[in-house]
């Protein structure tokens, strides 16, 4: 069952505008995307609920205190061959006055049209889809998700693969944070050569718990197939990663998104992205709008996220 452009296009198209707490419009589409994600979910043939949680205060792994939050989580599952779990997330706010389309309208999009096709799909792991709410205001629904995981279920994790923006492409030079070009040479040089470094390939971003996904996209690269830089944090790189992370402080982008609540507990995760606002200059920005997008090659993008998860998932004889 291949992935249907279509339904990309659909998908956006529903759940597109802002989406944030303090606003009341803001408020209300939020409200109805996480109906929508929940629905549509549900119409697929998932067991789907609404994780609601508030706190007075939340003080995170990475030492922030935040107070008075509330928000929806919205999580799928499907039983696999193990209780091993793998969870596919994204996340569904976006920053005041910006509609999200890339941000993260594009990560709901394709994890709706993955659910789509998983679910028909005999999995060796427990499929867990998650839609973490509040990330663009410091990663709380992930956050407070992860927190509240007991140890054993943590313990169940195989991986998470966190989408988060996949729709922007450019025939224009990809830009680099800052010593990228000097910690990731192997890989840029890679990259160049076959596509001489314009905006249109996805990053991999993972640490070495995680390196089993990023093989996984190496294994699943073909003539017809999106090309995927793997970054692996260097902040996990053993004795240097601490120095590493003193000298280079573009490094803090590699911790932009869902998955760092789970890297902070040691639980496999990658993030595979666009690049952001190393790419698309309507990151976070009211022209984050629909017409910027490349629908084809963010079809392109979803199909190979999803040749990578299907052959993770493969049941082995």
């Amino acid at each position: 069952m291949p992935i249907e452009q279509k339904n990309l296009e659909d998908h956006l198209h529903a759940v597109v505008g802002p989406r944030f707490a303090g606003d009341d419009r803001a408020e209300q589409h939020l409200q109805k995307v996480s109906e929508y994600i929940h629905t549509t979910l549900e119409q697929y043939g998932w067991d789907c609920n609404l994780q609601e949680f508030a706190f007075d205060q939340l003080k995170t792994a990475w030492g922030r205190t935040v107070k008075n939050r509330y928000g929806t989580n919205i999580i799928a599952e499907k039983p696999g061959q193990t209780d091993e779990v793998l969870i596919i997330a994204t996340h569904h706010d976006s920053v005041p006055a910006s509609p999200g389309a890339d941000d993260n309208g594009t990560g709901i999009a394709a994890l709706l049209e993955i659910a789509r096709i998983l679910v028909g799909h005999q999995s060796r792991y427990t499929l867990r889809l998650i839609s973490f709410d509040h990330e663009e205001t410091g990663l709380l629904g992930s956050e407070w998700y992860v927190q509240h995981l007991p140890q054993e279920e943590q313990q169940r994790i195989r991986g998470m693969i966190m989408l988060e923006m996949l729709g922007y492409f450019t025939t224009e030079e990809q830009q680099l944070p800052t010593g990228f070009d000097k910690l990731y040479w192997r890989e840029i040089r890679r990259i160049k050569t076959k596509n001489g470094l314009h905006g249109n390939f996805l990053a991999c971003v993972y640490r070495a718990s995680a390196k089993f996904i990023a093989n996984a996209f190496k294994k699943t690269r073909d003539a017809d197939n999106m090309e995927v830089a793997l970054i692996r944090d260097a902040v996990d790189l053993p004795i240097i990663g601490s120095i590493l992370n003193n000298r280079i402080p573009s490094l803090q982008n590699l911790l932009r998104s869902d998955h760092t609540p789970f890297w902070f507990r040691d639980i496999p995760a990658v993030m595979i992205t666009d690049t952001a606002n190393f790419r698309n200059p309507h990151y976070h920005q009211p022209s984050d709008t629909l017409d910027t997008l490349n629908y084809p090659e963010f079809t392109r993008a979803t199909k190979r996220v999803l040749d990578m998860i299907q052959l993770l998932i493969t049941v082995k004889d």
